[in-house]
């Protein structure tokens, strides 16, 4: 996760150049590489070195703790991002669980997240997004303008082969190797939706324009 120098998370709505960033990991190497052809690699580590920095973070009005990743990562995303005090950190199990502290007594679905949701780390919401790529076709077909794709909508599974939006009524998702995936809550509309993943430009606008 990025963060600023006040230890808050920074996200593509904040910099929507982050999209135009590949990431690709081989065993315990994290390569970070920018479309100008810079690359970085981070050591994903087991645990914490005894040396290791650890910073305390905000997501939001939560706080979690997180270890700084050094320097050098810290520079690369100076640089690409030109932003001062930017800082890489990664979160490990041996580190303080995140505190929930809710806007006034907080809607009635995060509360439920986080009951159902206990060990939640960087996420916003929960650890998989799934969406359906039917329900983005129907999307596209009333969307006069610019078309979407389902990097807008950052879903960890793309599912085929249902109805526009079968997934929202969806309880569970069973994959064949056994597990289970359940339906907690339905996904809020969100801005970074409107940011271009081929340009990093944020239009604001579609698709949630059409989908009011």
């Amino acid at each position: 996760m990025l963060i600023d120098g006040e230890g808050v998370l920074i996200s593509q709505e904040e910099c929507p150049c982050l999209t135009l960033l590949t990431v690709q990991i081989d065993g315990k190497t994290l390569t970070v590489s920018t479309p100008f052809g810079k690359k970085f690699n981070v050591e994903i580590k087991d645990s914490i070195s005894p040396n290791d920095k650890t910073i305390r973070c905000r997501l939001g009005n939560d706080l979690t703790e997180a270890v700084d990743c050094g320097d050098e990562a810290a520079s690369f995303f100076q640089s690409y991002l030109n932003m001062p005090d930017i800082r890489l950190v990664h979160h490990f199990p041996d580190l303080s669980e995140r505190e929930y502290h809710p806007r006034g007594k907080g809607k009635p679905f995060e509360r439920k997240l986080r009951k159902e949701n206990p060990n939640l780390t960087f996420q916003n919401l929960a650890a998989f997004h799934v969406i359906s790529k039917p329900s983005i076709d129907d999307l596209n077909s009333k969307i006069e303008d610019r078309k979407v794709s389902e990097v807008n909508f950052r879903p960890n599974i793309l599912v085929d082969g249902c109805k526009p939006f079968a997934e929202d009524s969806w309880r569970c998702i069973k994959f064949k190797d056994g597990a289970q995936l359940c339906n907690v809550t339905l996904f809020e509309r969100c801005l970074v939706t409107t940011n271009d993943p081929d340009t990093g430009v944020m239009n604001m606008k579609e698709p949630l324009r059409t989908l009011r």
